[in-house]
């Protein structure tokens, strides 16, 4: 598995990696995943589709609001869990994963 592209750049299965370890730590949605063995892809078909957003070149922080009102209506996605997700997106490109 390819993780980096041809310009050494963090491909879209590392992003997606980093989403889902990010996502699953963090919970946003409170699914309770992070408490309960598993759940350990709870957030996976999430973490694909904003990774592929990502490479697209969206930054993170919009693929993740993307995905999340995509999968979840954006009815459920208030202000805090808009925030926990820019936490989320803040974490991972601080860990380089951001295309």
């Amino acid at each position: 598995m390819t993780t980096r592209d041809r310009h050494g750049e963090p491909g879209p299965q590392a992003i997606e990696a980093v989403l889902l370890a990010a996502l699953q730590a963090h919970d946003p949605m409170n699914t309770g995943c992070a408490e309960n063995e598993g759940m350990e892809s709870e957030y996976r078909l999430e973490s694909h589709e904003a990774a592929g957003l990502v490479a697209q070149g969206i930054p993170i922080a919009d693929a993740l609001d993307q995905t999340f009102e995509h999968f979840f209506g954006a009815d459920l996605i208030d202000q805090g869990k808009k925030k926990a997700l820019h936490m989320i997106a803040a974490q991972v490109t601080a860990a380089g994963a951001n295309a």
